[in-house]
């Protein structure tokens, strides 16, 4: 293992904190509005397309699952969730 497995539930716990903290500021949403369907439903009226839409719920989804699934906790993928997360944060950063 790349990372230890405290290592690998910080990387996602921090990925997923930002994620959620830049939507809301861009949404301007209240926290009660603030998950995955009105999300999708706010970028999409923004003009976010559908693979732009399955990145963001796709990079949410893999930090749920390292977050909240101790069985499940893999280092062998955050490389590639970080470069989505990347690409969702240059699209929720030019809107």
């Amino acid at each position: 293992n790349l990372l230890e497995n405290s290592d690998v539930i910080d990387f996602y716990n921090e990925l997923y904190i930002i994620l959620w903290n830049v939507i809301a500021g861009k949404l301007q949403l209240s926290p009660s509005k603030l998950n995955k369907i009105n999300v999708s439903e706010e970028l999409k009226l923004k003009g976010w397309n559908d693979e732009m839409l399955l990145n963001l719920n796709l990079v949410l989804t893999e930090c749920e699952k390292n977050l909240y699934l101790s069985n499940y906790r893999s280092d062998t993928h955050w490389g590639q969730q970080l470069q989505n997360a990347e690409r969702v944060m240059t699209e929720l950063q030019n809107m």
